[in-house]
């Protein structure tokens, strides 16, 4: 299942992001959306940099 991650609070681009990627991209209509606390990484992973 593909997961698209955003903030806890998602403001309105991030929320058109989200809905662009599941309703336009491929595969990604039944993307899970996830939200996380600012300053944090899904599960805790480092950032890929």
């Amino acid at each position: 299942m593909k997961i698209i991650v955003t903030h806890l609070t998602p403001d309105l681009d991030a929320i058109t992001a989200c809905w662009l990627v599941k309703n336009f991209m491929p595969g990604w209509k039944n993307a899970e959306i996830i939200t996380i606390p600012a300053g944090t990484t899904y599960q805790n992973k480092i950032v890929d940099s």
